[in-house]
């Protein structure tokens, strides 16, 4: 089997993917890799074959960092900026890439389905939240407010119905004329529902709701990516250094002003020894104290998350699935879409306090919800330690692909 495998989006929506690709490769499978090119190298070196996508995430999200964790409006216009520009070249990326293969498995890639369907080639999609497929039961993806009544829910998918389509329908519709296609009506059914679904979710935290039953979903758990690399070596004497750090890191997720976030984050941890992460919010700066140590680079998470006092992050899935298998204590600062649904689901379970949107973001909310995540009763974070202990999610997720193609 020859699999084209395409994301785009920050590491958190490509690590899975290359995850996926290894062990599609491992199985004896032709795999390419179609993702944006900040991950080109990472690709190269698992020796992956790659293609780029044309974008990059880090330089897109940082000239629309004003709009992330904005309002709706924002962020809406800031994606239809992102998608005018991008789209035509998207698709004939894609349409170069995707010639000869036999399935294509796609997370978050618009023109992936539409190519699928022009060059007659079965498509799967990938998803890391169940906020992506409609459901009574919880919000639609761009959706901050959590737990509400299930009419309200109703309405809310309908409402982002019209907005998607009115988003993306247009510039969708024009590239797959070119392909030959028919229009689009719905672009959220084409996106998300009319296609096998792979969930790469711990089914515990992102459960499957009961009005699933039209959807053809596979829920796999978390594709842990098995990262060889060592904890840096000042890393691992700063950890040794004194009682275990509050890890503190945002991913890919930018910040208008580093220096304020920095400020709040260094006046929350008053007392306790913190390790942060720069990341593309690019927290840190100079005169820190010997309490705090700043890492400009990833960090392997199964190393290190067993190893720190609690984990703040942005509830992206995948820093959420690490620190789940950790056992590590989480405080959630959403930024941005399934994030405030994993704040949500956490707190539900009693495995963290209520999240604090990055826009609220205090040092006294801060140290606060530190306390409290260390205060809570360790017995919901040990049954997640047991039930995703065994990282099996990515196997699950080939063999489903397997079973449809063959």
């Amino acid at each position: 089997m020859r699999a084209l495998i395409t994301a785009v989006g920050s590491r958190g929506d490509v690590q899975p993917m290359l995850t996926l690709a290894l062990e599609m490769r491992r199985r004896g499978h032709d795999v390419l890799v179609h993702a944006p090119s900040d991950f080109e190298a990472w690709a190269g070196a698992l020796g992956l074959p790659f293609r780029s996508s044309g974008v990059n995430t880090q330089e897109i999200l940082n000239e629309h960092r004003e709009a992330i964790g904005g309002s709706p409006l924002r962020v809406v216009r800031a994606i239809r900026h992102i998608l005018f520009d991008e789209m035509p070249r998207a698709f004939d990326q894609t349409v170069q890439a995707a010639r000869g293969s036999d399935v294509i498995v796609t997370a978050a890639q618009f023109s992936a389905h539409s190519v699928g369907e022009a060059l007659h080639i079965p498509s799967i999609t990938v998803m890391y939240a169940p906020t992506v497929l409609r459901s009574a039961h919880h919000a639609p993806l761009f959706g901050k407010m959590q737990g509400m009544p299930r009419w309200v829910n109703r309405l809310r998918w309908r409402m982002a119905d019209v907005a998607v389509h009115a988003l993306l329908g247009g510039v969708l519709n024009k590239e797959r004329a070119r392909l030959g296609l028919a229009p689009l009506t719905n672009v959220s059914r084409h996106l998300f529902e009319e296609r096998p679904v792979l969930m790469a979710c711990d089914p515990v935290v992102g459960p499957a709701p009961p009005d699933w039953n039209g959807y053809d979903v596979t829920v796999t758990g978390p594709w842990y990516y098995d990262d060889a690399s060592a904890l840096d070596a000042r890393v691992e004497a700063f950890l040794d250094a004194g009682p275990p750090p509050v890890y503190v890191g945002f991913g890919s997720m930018t910040s208008p002003d580093a220096p304020r976030l920095t400020s709040a984050i260094l006046e929350s941890g008053r007392g306790r020894r913190l390790l942060l992460a720069k990341g593309w919010a690019g927290i840190g700066g100079a005169d820190l104290p010997a309490s705090v140590m700043v890492v400009d680079g990833p960090m392997p998470h199964a190393k290190l998350f067993p190893r720190v006092a609690a984990v703040v992050h942005h509830g992206g899935s995948g820093t959420t699935a690490a620190a789940l298998r950790a056992g590590a204590p989480q405080v959630i600062v959403p930024h941005i879409v399934d994030q405030y649904y994993f704040a949500h689901r956490l707190q539900a379970l009693g495995i963290a306090p209520a999240g604090i949107p990055i826009g609220k973001l205090t040092p006294e909310r801060l140290a606060r919800a530190i306390d409290a995540a260390i205060a809570l009763p360790a017995a919901p974070r040990l049954e997640a330690v047991a039930r995703l202990k065994d990282a099996g999610g990515v196997r699950l997720a080939a063999e489903a692909i397997e079973k449809r193609i063959h």
